[in-house]
């Protein structure tokens, strides 16, 4: 389990990345537009599809997505995790 403080700065990481997108409404934002802004941001080696699959898998887990504020503040900050944690992120 992550510490609060990793969590909250976490949050903020992600609070930032989503703001320089304000032209757009976030309930817009579809799952894969959201795993590659990450994935473009951070610049990981490229994931081969069966993990790029179980990272979209992650963010569609829990009932529909439907992009709104509380689901992506949610999902976010676990995406954040799953790819800084990944091996793909490790070796760049």
């Amino acid at each position: 389990m992550f510490s609060r403080g990793i969590r909250i700065s976490s949050f903020k990481t992600c609070t930032i990345w989503l703001d320089q997108f304000q032209n757009f409404s976030l309930n817009s934002l579809l799952p894969e537009a959201l795993l590659t802004m990450y994935l473009d941001r951070l610049s990981p080696a490229d994931y081969d599809r069966g993990a790029y699959q179980d990272l979209l898998d992650y963010l569609r887990a829990g009932g529909t997505w439907t992009g709104n504020d509380a689901q992506i503040g949610i999902k976010a900050p676990g995406l954040l995790h799953l790819i800084v944690g990944s091996s793909e992120y490790q070796f760049v």
